[in-house]
């Protein structure tokens, strides 16, 4: 049965800000071009989709708005029944359909192309559709419905974007809400809540979508007809415990970890809040650890036989790039000699990662993962450091995946990165090995690549709130800034990124992480993108108004 809404001048969103990519519907709403597509806004849970459409809706010009509809499916809706409506009101003067929650539909992706091959095309409608299950709009825009589809991805939202819908103050608070719109709760507090998230907006999203797409006949057979639910449930459930929970379990093994020279220890011994080092030797190491991976389920349901190949494997793992809860970003090591190294995978939600935190911090509080020796000041320590390493290397990702997506051309092949025909910018991490500098590994958080004018940008990422000499070591190493000007081309900037008010009276400059995406979000929105721009506003605008830039509930 349609829940069916006719549209007048007195149609209401409720919300005033709007996202960037909402001029974009509205100009295949109103262009007179005749491109037979639809309209798709797709994402996860909670990323503005429904409310975009509403907002849609709520602007189109009065004179229009009596012959729109929103259109809204319930679970297990016919298509047959949205045609036929469409149809219909087509002969009765409508021409604007907005219908949610297609993807609950059955049919949709074997006749989908209905809507494109039969209304807009040849009866000039023009139809925005959204669906919970955003996997579930992908697959059909590769087989019947290909080139017919104008995706709107609603996932990812920007730093600098979501701070100005919802006046987020911080890159902390940024992580910690999970980007998350218009909700005055956030599923990435609660770890109860984020399993929810998880399991209903990503893991039955890709499973619903597939079983979804076995009448199509135009895929091969697929995973649901070769695997069992249960099976591949707890296949994606590893992929991402992979990506949002490693990181977590690593940064606690290299706090508590005893080799020489470790940084957890240098950290503890040169901190003089910390009472003193015998917590290292407080510690039941392998139970910590494994009590960790245990309570992150990275340990895997040995009583769930898993028994998919690489290829399927390889397979879900595209699932979860194509619904953009994954990030790939590209590595190389020369442009130069066009040295493709690797790529790193990093999750695109921040809020993943939050949920995991402080579940694991705080379950780790428990007694029974300690010797009886530790005391209570000891463990609070190594946590709230185990704490900040983590946020440090979250803080990482979420820049380079904002700068990435701003400015890079995105799943770019690794033989195209070296062309200026997929980009004018190359966007990643670099890290150089001491037998090719001569003295020490040398590693630099961000690099800025001008393929057009061979000139590069190095940033150092820090999570702090101080100005310290030794977070700029690896940018002004003369071997290393010898190498990457060998390699890539001349280094035309170098700055620390931190969490505190810009400083440009140093050889370094810091810079405010906030005030650098910011301005990378500024200079996104003209023709053309110049980071020697960014530069001068961030200079322009170096005297501050001191203020509050990060969270209180995060220690340092």
């Amino acid at each position: 049965m349609l829940e069916i809404t006719k549209i007048d001048n007195t149609f209401k969103s409720g919300y005033k800000n709007k996202r960037d990519c909402f001029d974009l519907i509205m100009d295949y709403l109103l262009s007179d071009n005749k491109e037979s597509k639809v309209c798709a806004i797709f994402g996860l849970r909670r990323t503005g989709k429904t409310v975009l459409m509403k907002q849609c809706i709520e602007n189109l010009p009065e004179n229009v708005k009596n012959t729109a509809e929103l259109i809204t499916c319930n679970i297990n809706t016919d298509f047959y029944e949205i045609a036929n409506h469409i149809n219909e009101q087509i002969d009765n003067g409508y021409k604007y359909f907005f219908i949610d929650e297609i993807t609950y539909s059955k049919n949709f992706q074997e006749l989908g192309e209905i809507l494109s091959d039969q209304f807009v095309s040849i009866k000039d409608a023009r139809i925005v559709i959204t669906g919970t299950d955003s996997l579930g709009l992908i697959l059909p825009a590769a087989t019947n419905m290909y080139d017919r589809v104008m995706f709107v991805n609603t996932t990812y939202t920007p730093f600098s974007e979501y701070s100005r819908l919802v006046n987020c103050n911080s890159i902390d608070e940024y992580i910690k809400k999970g980007a998350v719109l218009n909700y005055d709760t956030t599923p990435f507090i609660e770890y109860k809540n984020y399993e929810e998230y998880v399991r209903t907006a990503i893991v039955s999203n890709i499973i619903n979508s597939i079983k979804k797409s076995e009448g199509t006949r135009k895929y091969p057979a697929a995973l649901t007809e070769l695997y069992r639910q249960e099976e591949l449930e707890n296949a994606i459930q590893r992929m991402i415990n992979k990506y949002s929970q490693e990181i977590t379990l690593n940064s606690l093994r290299e706090q508590i970890s005893i080799p020489p020279l470790n940084a957890s220890v240098k950290l503890i011994a040169n901190d003089s809040s910390s009472p003193d080092l015998s917590i290292l030797k407080n510690i039941d190491i392998e139970k910590v650890c494994n009590k960790a991976a245990e309570l992150l389920g990275i340990i895997q349901n040995k009583e769930l036989k898993i028994t998919l190949t690489k290829e399927h494997e390889t397979q879900l793992k595209d699932f979860l790039k194509e619904i953009d809860v994954v990030t790939e970003i590209p590595v190389i090591s020369s442009y130069e000699d066009k040295n493709f190294t690797n790529s790193i995978e990093m999750f695109s939600h921040p809020g993943m990662y939050h949920a995991n935190i402080h579940y694991l911090l705080n379950e780790l509080k428990n007694n029974d993962n300690w010797l009886p020796e530790a005391t209570t000041e000891q463990k609070k320590n190594l946590l709230a450091k185990t704490e900040n390493w983590i946020l440090g290397t979250i803080t990482e990702n979420c820049i380079i995946n904002d700068v990435y997506r701003c400015i890079s051309r995105k799943n770019v092949q690794k033989d195209d990165i070296f062309s200026e025909n997929t980009g004018r910018w190359y966007v990643s991490k670099l890290r150089v090995s001491k037998k090719i500098t001569g003295d020490y590994d040398h590693e630099v958080d961000l690099i800025i690549f001008d393929k057009k004018y061979k000139e590069t940008f190095l940033f150092e990422i820090k999570h702090s709130i101080e100005n310290v000499p030794q977070q700029s070591k690896h940018i002004e190493n003369e071997n290393f800034i010898k190498y990457i000007e060998d390699n890539f081309g001349k280094i035309k900037y170098c700055a620390v990124l931190y969490n505190n008010n810009n400083d440009f009276s140093t050889k370094i400059p810091r810079i405010s992480s906030k005030s650098f995406l910011n301005a990378i979000y500024k200079q996104k929105k003209l023709n053309e993108f110049s980071m020697n721009k960014v530069i001068e506003d961030l200079k322009e605008n170096k005297i501050q108004k001191k203020s509050k830039s990060y969270d209180d509930d995060w220690e340092r």
